[in-house]
């Protein structure tokens, strides 16, 4: 299943490649869940995603609220049913020691194939965010940044002293993935998690010489990310080339100017010319500012319940709907998955979303302070730093997260992470 989840650039060139690659996914998940019908799932896990699950029940009255369609109310839901499957093969696996080390040796393959296609890239084709985002997608460019995003927390916590130097380089090459895919996030929100992922990580005992060179060898390489990143990519340094000069206060400036930009801005044209032209866009900034104002004019059951799931979002199985955002409330940008889900679902969808989100991040902050084993605690400690990602992302930077493949397999294996660690963390204990 997750092999398949990664394998998005060979579908995206078969016809219809991204629903084959859905149905796949559904039909392995189905098959493991019929060969495990005498594992009931636990209580406790489910009650972890029934906020999830409400919404995806809010987002089928809706859509069919809004276009009386089964087949419509089906193409807008599909992207959220993946998730609660992984989930459900996931916490009902039978999970030992041999099955941990190959969850181990799978993931580390991933990250070396993510890398090996990103150095192919930057071979035959360069430092670009929209094609082959390393074996995953040819246009989802937020992969550039979420991937290796999650990836290096659980790097960090991967690292032994047998292994130590494989996993540094492989965080060097999710620093390299993130800059090669030219995501400006990388340069500046890269550095900030792997801090995070170190502390959750650090070595807590040893000599001090050993815990100083941890976290002086976690500065180097967050720096030469960093400064690497303001050299590769051309809008964040001053000679706008692949190899200009480093100047941090000119990126700054940039990332400022471009989070809010307006239409008629120095990085954009006109909203005359936005009318006709769908890659005439805005910041971040000014698309939740436009989504406030339209929320503020809404009438009451609008506010509550948004102006119908699936009709803010672009689909391959919706039909032609080149421009809905546009279409909606007359701008254009990169939409947070919470802005999505408060057009299309009003404040109560993002409720549940924020029920979600933050059920997972209080589970993990509890799991690590009643953690008895250290291993158990480092993992619930990232966890924790991987639902900060979860959280930028869905409340401010995309949608990726619960709409595109990968990320929906990842954020529910790593979900469904939490009761089976307390589970293994208990057992070894009692042990």
């Amino acid at each position: 299943m997750m092999a398949t989840a990664f394998l998005g650039v060979v579908f995206g060139v078969l016809p219809s490649g991204i629903a084959v690659q859905k149905a796949t996914i559904l039909l392995f998940g189905l098959a493991i869940l019929f060969a495990q019908l005498d594992v009931p799932l636990p209580r406790k896990a489910i009650s972890l995603v029934v906020p999830y699950l409400l919404y995806i029940v809010l987002a089928i009255c809706s859509a069919l609220a809004n276009s009386d369609s089964i087949i419509y109310m089906m193409a807008a839901v599909q992207p959220l049913l993946l998730g609660p499957m992984v989930y459900a093969v996931a916490v009902t696996s039978r999970i030992d020691q041999r099955g941990l080390e190959r969850l181990r040796v799978g993931f580390l393959l991933l990250c070396i194939v993510q890398i090996a296609f990103v150095l192919l890239k930057l071979g035959v084709h360069g430092i670009d965010e929209k094609v082959l985002i390393g074996s995953m997608s040819h246009s989802a460019g937020q992969l550039g940044f979420l991937f290796p995003a999650i990836a290096v927390p659980i790097l960090m916590f991967l690292v032994n002293p047998r292994n130590r130097w494989q996993i540094y380089a492989l965080l060097v090459g999710m620093f390299a993935f993130g800059i090669i895919n030219e995501k400006r996030s990388v340069v500046f929100l890269l550095p900030v998690v792997l801090f995070a992922a170190a502390l959750a990580n650090r070595p807590e005992s040893g000599p001090q010489r050993k815990r100083a060179s941890f976290w002086l060898g976690t500065a180097l390489m967050a720096v030469a990310g960093f400064v690497l990143g303001l050299r590769a990519i051309p809008s964040l340094n001053p000679d706008a080339g692949y190899s200009g000069g480093v100047s941090p206060a000119f990126a700054i400036n940039y990332a400022i100017e471009y989070l809010t930009m307006d239409y008629g801005g120095s990085l954009q044209g006109n909203f005359e010319n936005a009318a006709t032209d769908i890659n005439i866009q805005v910041g971040r900034v000014i698309v939740v500012l436009e989504i406030v104002r339209w929320l503020s004019q809404a009438d009451w059951i609008t506010m509550l319940f948004g102006a119908g799931f699936g009709i803010a979002t672009p689909s391959e199985f919706l039909g032609d709907q080149r421009d809905p955002l546009f279409q909606l409330i007359g701008t254009r940008g990169a939409i947070s998955g919470a802005g999505l889900a408060v057009l299309e679902t009003g404040l109560i969808g993002l409720g549940l979303f924020f029920v979600f989100f933050f059920g997972m991040l209080s589970l993990a902050w509890r799991s690590a302070r009643q953690a008895r084993t250290d291993t158990a605690r480092r993992w619930f400690r990232t966890v924790m730093v991987l639902m900060a990602v979860f959280l930028y992302d869905f409340f401010f930077y995309s949608t990726t997260l619960l709409r595109t493949l990968p990320m929906p397999v990842l954020i529910f294996a790593i979900a469904a992470s939490l009761p089976i660690a307390r589970r293994v963390d208990m057992q070894f204990n009692s042990n």
